[in-house]
């Protein structure tokens, strides 16, 4: 009888705790459903003819089931006459030649910050910081002037150049280094002979991994979603990154909208930034975590 009472007893605690995750799987699932059905409902109009769109009635699945809306998009059979792959692949350049030299610039300026001392340190990490707080709607009318002046509209230098320093990305690197890089190993880099590239490159940049994936996420992501800054630069349309793309169908004179065509474009701008976070998760979540430490 003893026995079977600690039998009863140990397995009690496990019991509540099955039934602890069953309801927190239920509690998220629930929460989750709200933000899921938009998507879903994105996702399967994308397979559905414009007749049966413009039913007045909600559709789970589609009915009739087709493929024609991706393969116009894959024909560029629409206002614009390109190809869906070519304004991809203008966002990829777009956010790859933003991220790749920011990464570059922001990690060494915030290893400078966070681990030499140098007149005007504090100065310069200031102004840094004073970027975040000036509303881009504030610098429109001169950045338009700025690169009309230089030449260079209908290129992809206005969306790199002015986005390779930014404060945002310097001071979440500095903060990272600071819990991320300790001092005793730039101190024995310094005593082999190591000078201040080598120790970045060597010491700092192999510890910050995880660091340089969060700001290079971000930094994607947000280059890959720019509208703004991309309709004052581009004219041509064979320059234009999916955020134009996707709204030349609601900017055009079509008289009964292609709303298949529209979430059929939707879906295919999304998938590359879904495969980057699927790509990247643990770091993300690894470089955040180690980021908030200091």
């Amino acid at each position: 009888m003893v026995m079977k009472a600690r039998a009863h007893s140990r397995s009690e605690p496990t019991y509540r705790r099955r039934l602890w995750r069953w309801v927190l799987l239920l509690v998220g699932i629930t929460t989750a459903l709200p933000f899921a059905l938009p998507y879903y409902v994105v996702l399967i109009l994308s397979f559905m003819p414009r007749s049966a769109i413009m039913q007045p009635t909600l559709h789970l699945w589609p009915d009739p089931w087709i493929w024609d809306n991706y393969l116009r998009l894959f024909r560029g059979e629409w206002v614009l006459q390109v190809s869906i792959f070519r304004s991809i692949a203008n966002s990829f350049l777009l956010a790859t030649g933003q991220t790749i030299p920011m990464l570059l610039l922001c990690s060494f300026l915030a290893f400078l910050f966070a681990k030499w001392d140098f007149p005007g340190r504090t100065l310069l990490f200031g102004l840094s910081l004073a970027t975040m707080f000036i509303p881009y709607q504030a610098t429109l009318v001169a950045f338009y002037l700025l690169i009309t002046r230089l030449g260079w509209l209908n290129t992809f230098f206005p969306l790199w150049v002015p986005w390779w320093v930014p404060g945002f990305a310097i001071f979440f690197l500095r903060q990272y280094i600071r819990a991320a890089v300790p001092d005793e190993l730039l101190d024995a880099g310094l005593i082999d002979g190591a000078d201040l590239f080598r120790q970045y490159r060597s010491i700092v940049l192999p510890l910050i991994l995880p660091g340089l994936v969060v700001v290079g996420v971000l930094n994607f992501v947000n280059a890959w979603n720019d509208y703004i800054y991309s309709n004052l630069v581009f004219t041509n349309m064979h320059l234009y990154p999916s955020t134009l793309y996707l709204y030349s169908f609601q900017g055009s004179r079509i008289a009964v909208p292609e709303y298949g065509m529209m979430t059929a474009a939707s879906i295919l701008s999304g998938l590359p930034i879904i495969v980057l976070f699927l790509i990247f998760q643990r770091q993300i979540i690894s470089g955040l975590t180690r980021g908030a430490l200091r």
